[in-house]
């Protein structure tokens, strides 16, 4: 376990444990409120039931009409019977009374949680008892939904009915027989139930379908599934599925392995809504492996389904549901802090009680109604009905933010015109920052996605706080970085934007050092800035059914190249800008110049750059240390260092530039010419040897293509890291062969990087 992992553990579970209250405190006021009540309760004959010993064979109809009455054990309590942890056959009989009123008596039982049953009619003293209705057809059921009878009661004689039921493990089997006046009313409120969450499903499937086309979030796809998917297990456990598959029936395995398989998906689509609702309703590269883990756990359960035999599968229902809780709570508990996640968490819990309501019904635990037996339902639906809320509040706050900056940028300036999504976009000068985080993509192939997002949104957030308190605006994230922008007069937008970058680098430091003093192993996320002033048009790309507000023009992407070139911890600011910090009273000798490459231009381009630590070099040096060993070393070629008078140089259109040492690929060089890092110059070699020179010329060695790799300037000048370019390794062997026979850089001064 790394360092700090321990006190991580220690917070999750406090988190934790402030989660699960909320759902028992749901759980235990849905009890309280249909134990009280009585809710989708209705008396029911009261009705014994035998089971053969476990030695002998299942007792057969001619052999039931002969056990004795006191090997029947009468049912007390709920309706309902367990018959333990495995498969077993086991017979019901309900006795009907005598009366001159001739009532009609109908019973039922769930099909799905049992595998079969078959109901006869015995009158004492009269022929053998009749079949009334078969579990595995359904047209012979007094109820289109369940195995079910209907009797009518005898003025003469008692009615005995049996019911031969092959069990299903785990499930209790909730039984009811009422005069068929009560058991229509406790159906129609059965329909009621169902009926209300068909609606609210169908309702959210409706609305989640048309906003994904008008929207295009992923999220509503998902929430979409599902519905979809939700709609076809209530049908299943209502018994509607048998309106229109009545084959399914006789099927009983085949009906149980599709339930259990759609529970599985509904699992699935339940997490992966709760995926995009914390990734802001997308699903980022940070996340995919979270997707990807979910995604493969939820088909080999699937594929399971398929080889487990039959009484495992009632175990689907209740591991899926942990696996659901678990990736939930993971997630919670990691943002628990955040008003968002917590209302998050409260709709989750709603939805957990439910299920676990659901699942001790059928386990009869507790009072079995048909409103705790679909608890599960009425919660996915006030979580989905949450889920949308919350993506439509999101895209309300988004939606309302844009108008706000719109009407600050026509307030700002005259000539903006870009007021809604149909009008043109306006032309407006501001100062564009771009923001990138240093070696991210190096960083996120070595760690965990989980801790990298981490770290990423916490350095994200940090620079959007800091962005909007100096009145900035975040135009879009980048992934790792951010493109902002600081609109108003000039130059006081420049001075704005320049104060914001200083204090985030200034800030980062102050984050590095404190993770040192602690001795954390948290990573540090180092970032480049660049900044430049200019026109550019700001608007709407989305069209009318779509908001895409943004800026486009060449400084955008001038201030793109700024960043580029920009060292770790350092700004690099355009002419315009350094000029206009100028009249604001800024000092110049703050801005060091520095050449930089501009893509689709042959020569180096003027810009500044700027060190937030000029006055405190010895934090600037903490902090590249840190980063270095966060990195890692990583091996070079050896260095060999020129001693003596003899100097070897390189000159060309961007300047002389004096060999300090050199290796087999490159050149570290001192200069008065400043070269951002990955600029690209083409130079000449001079040894200060003409016999050297004539050798390296012989071999066309004496032209080179240079790439500056690092760039570093003091008082005393600029220091530079060169590389060659486009050669072959014999060209570069045969180079270093020279230059080690030069007068200056005998074998004995080579070093190690």
């Amino acid at each position: 376990m790394r360092v700090g992992r321990k006190s991580k553990f220690i917070v999750s579970l406090s988190q934790l444990g402030s989660h699960f209250p909320i759902a028992l405190f749901c759980f235990c006021l849905l009890m309280v409120a249909t134990s009280y009540w009585k809710v989708g309760v209705r008396p029911s004959l009261p009705f014994d039931y035998y089971q053969s010993p476990q030695d002998s064979a299942p007792a057969t109809l001619e052999n039931i009409t002969k056990v004795g009455a006191e090997n029947w054990v009468p049912m007390t309590g709920d309706n309902y019977l367990h018959t333990g942890w495995r498969s077993q056959t086991v017979w019901l009989r309900v006795t009907i009374p005598a009366s001159p009123n001739a009532v009609r008596f109908t019973g039922g039982i769930n099909k799905l949680l049992i595998h079969d049953v078959d109901m006869f009619l015995a009158t004492p003293g009269s022929a053998p008892p009749r079949l009334l209705a078969s579990g595995s057809d359904p047209k012979s059921w007094a109820s289109p939904n369940e195995p079910s009878f209907s009797v009518l009661q005898s003025p003469l004689h008692q009615q005995i009915i049996y019911l031969k039921i092959r069990s299903r493990t785990f499930w209790s089997m909730p039984f009811f027989v009422q005069t068929d006046q009560v058991y229509q009313a406790r159906m129609a409120e059965r329909s009621v139930a169902f009926g209300i969450l068909y609606g609210c499903m169908l309702s959210i499937l409706g609305v989640s379908i048309t906003f994904y086309f008008i929207l295009h979030q992923p999220f509503y796809a998902v929430l979409a599934l599902f519905k979809f998917v939700f709609l076809i297990l209530l049908a299943f456990y209502n018994g509607d599925c048998f309106r229109f598959a009545p084959h399914l029936a006789n099927e009983t395995h085949i009906n149980v392995l599709l339930f259990n398989s759609i529970f599985l998906a509904l699992i699935y689509f339940a997490v992966l809504s709760h995926l995009f609702i914390q990734y802001d309703n997308n699903i980022s590269s940070q996340s995919r492996i979270s997707v990807l883990r979910m995604s493969t756990i939820t088909a080999c359960m699937i594929f399971a389904l398929f080889c487990v035999p039959d009484p495992m599968l009632d175990l689907a229902v209740p591991f899926s549901f942990l696996i659901y809780v678990g990736q939930i709570s993971h997630r919670l508990i990691r943002n628990w802090n955040h008003l968002r996640t917590r209302l998050n968490g409260f709709s989750a819990s709603v939805t957990n009680a439910g299920v676990v309501c659901a699942i001790l019904v059928l386990l009869g635990l507790i009072s079995h109604s048909v409103y705790t037996e679909i608890a599960y339902g009425f919660g996915a639906v006030l979580m989905s009905a949450f889920f949308m809320a919350d993506v439509a509040r999101s895209m309300r706050g988004i939606q309302n933010d844009r108008q706000i900056i719109i009407e600050k940028l026509k307030k700002s300036s005259p000539t903006f015109i870009g007021s809604s999504a149909e009008n043109s976009p306006g032309e407006i000068r501001v100062s564009i920052l771009f923001i990138d985080i240093v070696g991210f993509s190096t960083l996120a192939e070595t760690e965990d996605p989980e801790v990298i997002f981490s770290l990423l949104s916490r350095q994200m957030l940090s620079m959007t706080k800091t962005i909007e308190k100096y009145g900035g605006k975040v135009d879009r994230s980048l992934g790792d970085g951010l493109l902002c922008f600081f609109a108003g007069s000039d130059p006081d937008h420049v001075e704005q934007g320049f104060l914001a970058a200083n204090e985030i680098q200034k800030k980062i430091a102050s984050d590095v050092m404190s993770l040192a003093t602690k001795k954390s192993q948290d990573k540090i996320l180092s970032v480049r800035i660049g900044m430049h002033t200019d026109k550019v048009l700001i608007g709407n790309l989305g069209g009318s059914s779509r908001i895409d507000f943004t800026m486009i023009g060449q400084g955008v992407n001038f201030a793109n190249r700024l960043e580029q070139a920009c060292a770790p911890m350092k700004i690099m600011i355009s002419s315009e800008t350094r000029e206009q910090l100028l009249n604001h009273g800024f000092n110049a000798d703050d801005f060091v110049a520095i050449k930089i490459p501009i893509k689709h231009q042959a020569n180096l381009v003027q810009a500044y750059e700027c060190d937030p630590f000029k006055r405190q070099p010895e934090l600037l040096s903490a902090v590249n240390i840190a980063q270095r060993k966060q990195v890692g070393t990583r091996h070079r070629n050896p260095r060999h260092v020129l001693t003596g008078d003899h100097q070897i140089k390189l000159s060309g259109s961007d300047g002389v530039f004096t060999v300090a040492d050199f290796s087999e690929t490159g050149f570290r060089v001192k200069s008065r010419v400043f070269l951002a890092q990955n600029a690209v110059i083409e130079l000449n070699m001079d040894t200060g040897d003409a016999y050297l020179n004539k050798c390296l010329e012989d071999k066309l060695l004496t032209r080179l293509t240079i790439e500056v790799k690092w760039s570093r300037s003091s008082s005393q000048g600029c220091e530079h890291g060169f590389k060659i370019l486009g050669e072959t390794p014999a060209q570069s062997s045969y180079r270093l062969s020279i230059l080690l026979s030069h007068p200056a850089s005998p074998v004995s001064a080579e070093i190690s990087a």
